[in-house]
């Protein structure tokens, strides 16, 4: 039997555990599941159920995308080290996206598209792009003020971009003349976009961590 063409998408930066396999831009698998047990063992039970539920093996695989965060520490790094294991093992290119990207590149909609992903203290992981998914503002950690005060500055209608876990938090701000929606994942788009990105080393894979710039007093003086 000759080789599959099948891409596989891999997401575990935060509380779900998400899955995509697609084949000549078809999805054969999309599976989105909450985890709240041991993500290490429930990733690898995944990936192989799904693969046998397909009768494919991991030699049927010619790239992997992985999702490189912002997100969960201990999440993301799990699924990078997962999908370099076997970028390495099965020796095929494997590709990284940030979950912002992700967000964006998921969500059709003619309006300018902020997707964010909330953290401690009104401080947020954000980035915003315009309908065709071209970069407004690069991914970056600020706080939630800065970045209204950034669209407004845009001056065009805008749309938040939030995880559904993280959907009532965002809405309990009150924020005016921004509309909020819940973050679907689509695979497909995912996967084309990916075409277009270069191939990284397996060992250059790395959890995307933001980090907020701290200003001294000399600084600001």
């Amino acid at each position: 039997m000759s080789k599959r063409n099948i891409e596989l998408y891999l997401d575990t930066s935060t509380s779900k555990f998400i899955l995509g396999v697609v084949e000549d831009k078809k999805l054969l698998k999309q599976l989105i599941e909450k985890e709240e047990k041991d993500m290490s063992k429930v990733s690898i039970i995944n990936i192989k159920n799904s693969l046998d539920e397909l009768n494919l093996t991991p030699k049927d695989i010619i790239c992997i995308i992985t999702n490189v965060g912002p997100g969960s520490f201990t999440g993301t790094r799990l699924g990078n080290t997962i999908c370099k294991t076997m970028a390495y093992s099965l020796d095929i290119p494997i590709k990284k996206i940030t979950s912002l990207n992700a967000m964006a590149i998921s969500t059709n909609i003619d309006t300018i598209k902020v997707p964010i992903i909330l953290d401690k203290n009104d401080y947020i992981y954000c980035a915003i792009y315009d309908k065709d998914n071209n970069i407004i503002l690069k991914e970056s950690y600020i706080d939630l003020d800065s970045l209204l005060k950034k669209i407004k500055e845009i001056n065009k209608k805008s749309t938040f971009i939030i995880q559904k876990e993280e959907l009532e938090k965002l809405k309990e701000k009150n924020i005016e003349k921004i509309e909020i929606v819940e973050y679907n994942p689509n695979i497909l788009e995912i996967i084309n976009y990916s075409k277009n990105i270069n191939i990284t080393k397996a060992h250059d894979i790395e959890p995307y961590y933001l980090k907020k710039v701290s200003i001294t007093k000399k600084e600001k003086q």
